[in-house]
């Protein structure tokens, strides 16, 4: 037996370190474990002869570490405790953008004809009249997507009984080609923003602040996100 060392005695199983050998290993152990909890002390009160051979020594140590693993994540046979994650903070809700305004006031139409993914022809008050739509613009009929873009602007509007709306801050009535700058709905649905959601029409501000921009620029994220039309 080396130095330091010592075998163990009937009913005590101190090899805490598993190495075989009762060495000053396994108290290192236990006694490094111990006096974290009870700082200043080594034993307990009335840790004296533990093993009942009459004398206090090394191996009375030694089954009071026994005795103190059998309790402790320092047992071989007690499963070392798993570290408790943090708490996951709590996801932040998503900001959420207020109604879209209301429909203002508008003068009924009737659509003649889609001339392309951002302008119709309609019959107004006994008169024909082009109608550009404000806020967006949509391809030409000789670029990319052009025909789909006015082929998706027949299927909301072609043949339609159509509302007409300026925007408050439009202080134009007409573009420099004489068409009138309008929103264009039918029924509850506005035609700009059904146009920008399918990716066939992309927002434009010639002027800051029209009145349904922040939800067009929304839909238009969204159709790029999702790959729509013209953002394929």
């Amino acid at each position: 037996m080396r130095p330091g060392t010592a075998r163990a005695s009937p009913g005590c199983h101190p090899d805490i370190t598993g190495d075989g050998i009762i060495d000053v290993f396994d108290l290192v152990r236990v006694t490094a474990q111990y006096q974290s909890e009870w700082p200043g002390a080594l034993l307990p009160t009335g840790a004296d002869d533990t093993n009942g051979d009459r004398r206090l020594d090394l191996l009375d140590l030694i089954c009071v570490a026994i005795h103190y693993g059998s309790h402790s994540p320092l047992n071989p046979s007690t499963p070392l405790p798993t570290a408790t994650p943090p708490p996951t903070p709590a996801p932040t809700a998503t900001p959420q953008l207020p109604p879209m305004p209301a429909r203002g006031d508008c003068e009924p139409a009737s659509v003649v004809r889609v001339e392309d993914g951002d302008t119709i022809l309609v019959s107004l008050r006994a008169s024909l009249e082009q109608v550009r739509y404000v806020n967006v613009d949509s391809p030409e009929s000789y670029d990319p997507f052009g025909d789909e873009a006015a082929a998706y602007n027949r299927s909301l509007a072609g043949n339609r009984i159509v509302c007409l709306e300026r925007d408050p801050g439009e202080p134009r009535d007409r573009d420099r080609y004489g068409r009138l700058l309008r929103y264009v709905w039918v029924g509850d649905m506005l035609v700009e923003a059904a146009m920008v959601e399918a990716g066939y029409a992309e927002v434009v501000a010639y002027l800051p602040g029209y009145k349904y921009e922040t939800w067009l620029l929304e839909m238009q994220a969204a159709a790029i996100h999702d790959g729509c039309g013209m953002w394929r």
